[in-house]
């Protein structure tokens, strides 16, 4: 079925065909137990982020984040990351290294030092990968030559972070870079520090609904959105604020299920929950109702052998969507293991909504 059809101009945004479904089940009533194997994990790399689709060659594509573990997880993720494409022959993995989909490419570019925050679309035969890009002065960090929290160089990769769009007929690349991010800072406004955590919704015809994480000064998070009438642009905001639900939060991820806008983000600033995924719904994609208790996923999970596990990390939620069902989450985790630290991606199943 077509997904609901919009007329947005500018400001302006009217919904022309709702017909809800109504359901019972919470989405954590969906989560099913996790696969020992799932998910993506690189033993040399910090993974983190994942965003997958399924490919014209049947196989399924994790668009995921990595830099070297020599390096510390952090500030060195802002530093030296890069987005790289990873195959699996099943939906919840586990997911194989294939190949760098966004290398460095010069401190010239505007994302020319670091790539992160993967979000991969399609629109007819063109795979859509937004992600988050900065560049900054000097070298990159090196396990000799690390950076720290409060330098001036990772302050200046902080402060040029934006939100851009490479294309590619094949997951597998070669990807066209832009010059240019399609998504900018705002000077003076709730988000002129820096832009990032770009989650697309793309309509059948083209048109993108574009999430996106928006920062007035360090740690101060927003989630707001902004609309293209195509993919290329341009992308222009439909609002000057936030939207409510989004006050504190980031790494929203967005899906259409059952009659029905679906979003997963992270309780950033702790408002629900010891900073983990909580769950909204929405008719149009602009107005969204948040539940008594909407925490959705946690720290602790139940795997398919029985066992439980307590994580130091549930972040940057992913949801495979396939022929109108959800079917799987992702997210990046993390955990300490014989005193060292890990993440890596990690994949749940889901139950199909119940319908009453």
């Amino acid at each position: 079925m077509r997904t609901p059809v919009f007329l947005i101009s500018f400001s302006l945004f009217i919904s022309m065909l709702f017909i809800p479904d109504s359901y019972t089940q919470t989405f954590r009533d969906r989560l099913l137990p996790a696969p020992r194997n799932g998910g993506c994990y690189m033993e040399d790399y910090w993974v983190w982020c994942g965003s997958v689709i399924k490919g014209d060659d049947g196989k399924y594509h994790m668009f995921a984040s990595r830099w070297p573990k020599g390096l510390s997880f952090s500030p060195h993720w802002l530093t030296n990351s890069e987005i790289v494409h990873c195959v699996s022959d099943s939906p919840a993995g586990p997911y194989i290294f294939n190949d760098v989909a966004l290398p460095p490419r010069g401190e010239q570019y505007w994302d020319g030092k670091m790539t992160h925050n993967p979000a991969i679309r399609k629109c007819g035969d063109t795979y859509l990968l937004y992600y988050t890009g900065t560049t900054y002065k000097g070298d990159m960090p090196t396990p000799e030559h690390p950076t720290t929290e409060d330098s001036p160089l990772k302050l200046d990769a902080h402060h040029h972070e934006r939100i851009g769009l490479a294309t590619s007929k094949s997951p597998y690349g070669p990807w066209e870079r832009r010059d240019e991010p399609i998504l900018d800072v705002v000077p003076n406004s709730w988000e002129q520090y820096l832009v990032s955590n770009a989650a697309p919704f793309v309509f059948d015809d083209g048109r993108v609904m574009l999430y996106y994480k928006g920062v007035e000064q360090l740690k101060h998070h927003a989630i707001s959105v902004a609309f293209a009438e195509h993919w290329s642009g341009p992308y222009k905001r439909i609002s000057d604020k936030p939207i409510d639900v989004g006050m504190g939060a980031e790494d929203p991820t967005i899906w259409f299920e059952n009659g029905k806008f679906h979003a997963l983000m992270l309780d950033h600033d702790k408002k629900y929950s010891n900073k983990e995924l909580y769950y909204v719904t929405s008719s149009d994609g602009l107005i969204w109702e948040i539940e008594e208790n909407p925490v959705a996923v946690t720290k602790d999970v139940l795997f398919d052998d029985g066992t439980k596990r307590h994580f130091r990390n549930v972040e940057r939620p992913w949801v495979l969507v396939e022929n109108g069902i959800a079917t799987y989450v992702f997210f990046a985790t993390g955990a300490d293991t014989n005193g060292s630290r890990h993440t890596w991606n990690m994949c749940i199943p889901l139950k199909p909504i119940e319908k009453k």
